[in-house]
């Protein structure tokens, strides 16, 4: 099927990711025919300190794992241990983790190996993974995150008996919208969240009633925990990737406006490739 009359053709699809991330998705929406909208509604960069990333890697010896639940992460702490002199070497003998494929395919161009990806890509699956698969570390697991991170990942390790050591690697900060993008927001037909601060940042920008005051318009999650943080806004209809991937996040799109060719939805709906909550 050509781009032309594919099911995402003439759709205006929202990322609400930031831009360092969101250049692939915008290159395979456009190639599907749709028009794709930047909205980043959170700011990505380096922590208000460094603290204490520095003293976990001045202890960098006594770690034995590194979780990782975000792809920023890698690209933040990797860039602080390049400027510090700590290179390929300082992973020999450690074990790593990471939250989903989009995380372990950031390490691999870095040329480090994972020991760990959950299937279901969420902070409690992949300590339920860790914590079924590999004896509690005599040393200790670093989780490298942001500054709004989610504690569940670091409760459910720690709950298990792992000793972990939290550093915030980078700051995840509500970003300014470009002057247009509320009026461009009126014609949106989709509004892709990668994160539940994504949508936490798209309320301050279009407000916590967009849902409510445009109920045709198709609110899509790359996982279940960003849906959930949706559900509490109420759309009428919200799809789920399956997997917890961009790949699937334009699958999702797809089967859902190839089964709603006439227009935007007018009753509600939720729809997903799998079971979530």
């Amino acid at each position: 099927m050509s781009a032309a009359g594919g099911p995402l053709a003439g759709r205006t699809i929202v990322i609400t990711r930031d831009e360092t991330r969101a250049a692939s998705l915008q290159t395979e929406l456009a190639a599907r025919g749709a028009v794709p909208v930047l909205c980043p509604v959170v700011a990505i960069g380096p922590p208000d300190s460094w603290a204490e990333v520095d003293a976990a890697l001045a202890r960098w010896d006594r770690i034995e794992w590194v979780v990782f639940p975000s792809a920023s992460a890698v690209t933040h702490l990797l860039d602080r241990m390049a400027a510090r002199d700590l290179g390929g070497d300082a992973w020999h003998g450690k074990r790593v983790a990471a939250v989903g494929d989009a995380t372990a395919a950031e390490l691999a161009a870095r040329g480090i190996a994972v020991a760990a990806v959950p299937r279901r890509h969420t902070g409690a699956e992949l300590a339920r993974v860790l914590l079924a698969r590999y004896p509690r570390p005599a040393g200790e697991a670093l989780i490298p995150r942001s500054s709004r991170a989610r504690e569940e990942l670091a409760e459910r390790l720690a709950a298990g008996g792992w000793p972990v050591r939290t550093v915030t690697a980078y700051a995840n900060t509500p970003a300014e919208p470009g002057p247009d993008i509320r009026s461009r927001l009126e014609s949106a037909d989709a509004i892709l969240f990668a994160a539940p601060s994504a949508v936490e940042g798209f309320t301050v920008v279009a407000g916590a009633d967009y849902f409510h005051r445009h109920p045709g318009v198709l609110a899509a999650a790359i996982g279940p925990v960003t849906a959930a943080a949706l559900a509490k806004l109420a759309p009428v209809a919200l799809v789920v990737a399956e997997p917890h991937t961009s790949a699937g996040l334009l699958r999702s799109l797809e089967r859902y406006f190839a089964s709603n060719r006439a227009g935007k939805t007018s009753s509600r709906a939720h729809l997903s490739g799998g079971n979530h909550p």
